[in-house]
């Protein structure tokens, strides 16, 4: 999942998009990309756990300056688990504003439903990239697609959408030029089945060792 918004990441920096439309258009016009480095840019994290982690570390090997928000964070820190600046949910709109790339991989609780509206989109830069890896519903797509036509948003990559096993995505947010989407697919990979089986054999040897299993889940947070 890390892996993929970093590669969207990359495809907004580096206008892949309008390449491959230039190529089946059998025309080439450069004046019509601006290229960006990566690094030295600022991503934002939403949600340091497990996907928002490998998350921040891909992107710092990739020079980029990182900074996360995370639910038990009660203040501010510096240089936490590999950010360069950890932030309080709370804080989550200050951050946002010094980000040009922002990952979504929170949980779904009643803490984050809809917690990206139009007052979220309005606190970011403007042209920023969005990336959401997390549940559909942590997103208000009216605000979402707002941000989009307004500019305050460059390009957006969903991997989820809002109520996605009832119904199919919104026609009007998939036609958009700069929004790319996947069927929820950004976790599997040709290693899904191999990468599973070792780590149930992993947490099976730290239950019969009598030792903490890892990946817990915890109901009354919900995740």
């Amino acid at each position: 999942i890390a892996e993929m918004v970093v590669a969207q990441a990359m495809a907004h920096a580096k206008q892949i998009t309008i390449a491959t439309d230039q190529t089946r258009a059998g025309k080439l016009d450069g004046s019509q990309m601006e290229l960006r480095l990566i690094a030295g840019k600022t991503m934002g994290v939403v949600g340091l756990g497990g996907i928002g982690g490998e998350t921040a570390r891909l992107a710092k090997a990739l020079g980029m300056r990182v900074l996360a928000t995370r639910r038990s964070a009660a203040s501010r820190q510096a240089n936490v688990d590999g950010v360069d600046t950890l932030y309080p949910s709370p804080d989550l709109h200050a951050m946002l504003g010094e980000c040009d790339f922002v990952a979504v991989c929170a949980p779904l609780t009643p803490e984050t439903e809809r917690l990206f509206g139009a007052q979220a989109f309005a606190s970011m830069k403007d042209g920023a990239f969005f990336a959401n890896v997390a549940r559909g519903e942590v997103v208000d797509e009216r605000a979402l697609k707002h941000a989009l036509r307004s500019g305050k948003l460059g390009t957006v990559y969903l991997d989820v959408y809002d109520q996605e096993r009832q119904r199919p995505p919104d026609p009007e947010l998939m036609a958009l030029p700069n929004v790319v989407m996947t069927p929820h697919v950004a976790g599997t990979s040709s290693r899904e089945e191999a990468r599973s089986a070792a780590f149930l054999e992993e947490n099976l040897a730290r239950f019969f060792a009598d030792e903490p299993l890892r990946n817990l889940v915890d109901p009354e947070l919900g995740y």
